[in-house]
């Protein structure tokens, strides 16, 4: 994550804007996920994020912006997606955590299938 931070102000000159758009799904009654299920979608909704983030904010200039596209599953979900669901409440609010970022942006995606 720090290469890729460092890598896009080398090539662009500064850091203007953060999107985060990854996530995994796994789709278990609760009472079936296991510890890697649930670390799984943690590790890449929610973690990914808070160091993606976190890197940014470093090379950041004030006024810049983050970007979580973040999921309805944050506000109203279902007991299949009980990890993702808690991933996407949390990264929907990561966006208004930094003094230098004067703007937040939480984008609630709906549903999408993608490879």
């Amino acid at each position: 994550m720090q290469a890729t931070v460092q890598s896009a102000v080398a090539k662009f000159g500064s850091l203007d804007v953060v999107v985060n758009n990854a996530g995994v799904m796994v789709f278990k009654p609760i009472e079936e996920h296991t510890e890697e299920d649930f670390m799984r979608v943690i590790r890449v909704d929610l973690l990914g994020a808070f160091f993606f983030i976190k890197e940014a904010f470093r090379a950041m200039r004030s006024g810049g912006a983050i970007v979580n596209v973040s999921s309805v599953h944050a506000e109203e979900t279902t007991p299949n997606v009980v990890a993702y669901g808690a991933g996407a409440s949390v990264l929907s609010r990561y966006a208004f955590t930094a003094p230098n970022v004067t703007r937040g942006v939480k984008v609630a995606s709906g549903y999408s299938l993608s490879p």
